[in-house]
């Protein structure tokens, strides 16, 4: 939530879209992304792991990466699949078959949000959980690719990461004034002068 601001309130830096202020931060730009003080550094921990898609571009846009490691979604399935087929197989080695706990629910969760807000995100999560539960024959690696195609539209699924942090900040700057974040105001805002953005 960004909450509008009048010229005379008192800034508040928790205000901020987390996106935005570490784009800013990087940028040496805090002022504009609505911060009163200098910021050094932004935690967004709890916003990569609910949209972990949305931060794709962070290594080029923010650490100077010649380019991004991932160019689509695909690629960090098919990636996280041979990660997830070692991990269970050294699992099963150590702890044995007869174990009661399935190392696919643990591998299951980091990738649960990568299509947060996109299309088929809901049916990927549920069928993904579902096949990582039951199908234990499968490899992990051929278990989310083969959800992720029949869940998700390809368009989606081979989609390169959109315009990066720092594009994203100054598209925000046309929306700032002196006295901080400013979002025009739809008519039927609630009393609490706050509105969701969508990003």
């Amino acid at each position: 939530r960004i909450h509008l601001r009048e010229e005379e309130e008192e800034d508040d830096d928790d205000d901020l879209d987390p996106a935005a202020a570490a784009a800013a931060a990087a940028a040496g730009k805090t002022k504009k992304a609505g911060c009163s003080r200098g910021v050094q550094g932004v935690m967004v921990g709890r916003d990569v792991c609910r949209r972990p898609w949305y931060w794709a571009s962070v290594d080029r846009d923010l650490l100077g990466a010649p380019a991004n490691p991932a160019p689509n979604r695909r690629a960090v399935l098919e990636q996280y699949g041979l990660f997830g087929d070692a991990f269970e197989k050294e699992w099963l080695t150590n702890r044995g078959a007869k174990s009661k706990s399935n190392p696919r629910n643990r591998l299951v969760k980091p990738i649960l949000n990568l299509f947060s807000g996109d299309r088929g995100s809901n049916h990927f999560k549920r069928l993904v959980e579902e096949r990582a539960r039951h199908d234990r024959d499968t490899p992990f690696s051929d278990v989310i690719l083969q959800v992720a195609d029949a869940a998700l539209p390809p368009d989606i699924l081979d989609r390169p990461p959109t315009p990066g942090l720092s594009r994203r900040a100054e598209e925000k700057e046309d929306t700032t004034r002196e006295g901080g974040v400013v979002v025009e105001r739809p008519q039927e805002a609630d009393d609490d002068r706050s509105i969701q953005l969508g990003t």
